[in-house]
């Protein structure tokens, strides 16, 4: 029996956790990417975009136009790090933070309803495999 590779099994998994919470940031005009960002200046605070990028799992070309809209948006604040004036750091305005706050909850029910349907100890399970590799 011929076994589909890793990759693409780790995509239909991905893609099956995602279709629960696409519509839900859709309807709150917020992309995948957009909220990985919030999530990750959420859980972590004020950041350098490398910081960023690894945090969210977002190429850093790609950070760059999407931080350039959440500023534009008024989600987040740039300001220059004072303890290295070359580089910036990046963290969530009032607006963002709301924005996250009213998600926030919503977002964790649907992880919640995952890990009842599929059972606790197997969801922490697969996010140990998953970090082991």
């Amino acid at each position: 029996m011929v076994t589909e590779p890793l990759s693409m099994e780790l995509l239909r998994a991905r893609e099956k956790l995602m279709r629960l919470v696409r519509p839900y940031l859709h309807e709150h005009h917020c992309t995948e990417q957009q909220w990985r960002v919030f999530r990750a200046l959420d859980e972590f605070g004020e950041l350098e975009p490398k910081d960023i990028s690894e945090q969210s799992v977002i190429m850093p070309s790609s950070l760059t136009r999407i931080l350039a809209i959440l500023e534009k948006e008024g989600y987040v604040i740039r300001k220059k790090n004072p303890a290295d004036g070359r580089s910036v750091l990046i963290s969530l305005s009032e607006k963002g933070q709301s924005k996250v706050a009213r998600m926030r909850p919503h977002v964790t029910e649907i992880h919640e309803n995952f890990v009842k349907r599929y059972g606790r100890e197997r969801v922490r399970y697969l996010a140990e495999l998953l970090r082991a590799l």
